[in-house]
């Protein structure tokens, strides 16, 4: 699969141009920070956690990185557009 940047600036749309490409989204009540937090960038936190499948219910330990609480519309399409680019990147 080729990249592809998301290039939308509003959050609905940047969501919508999202699901045509790559979802890799997770709910929040999937995931539990319980690890304490590694780090933080300029968009976001990230917390060593667990990860839930909803389907398998089969728990994995994972980084969950987490748009910070404060964060506007602005920050929240960097952090997604960032995450798209994450997304592509399959790891084992």
């Amino acid at each position: 699969m080729a990249y592809a940047e998301p290039s939308v600036v509003s959050r609905d749309a940047l969501y919508q141009q999202l699901g045509q490409i790559v979802s890799r989204e997770v709910e929040r009540t999937d995931v539990d920070p319980c690890g304490g937090r590694l780090g933080e960038g300029q968009f976001g936190e990230v917390f060593k956690g667990t990860y839930t499948d909803p389907t398998s219910g089969r728990a994995i330990q994972a980084a969950i990185k987490m748009c910070k609480p404060d964060a506007g519309n602005k920050e929240h399409v960097e952090f997604m557009r960032e995450a798209a680019i994450m997304g592509q990147v399959h790891a084992p």
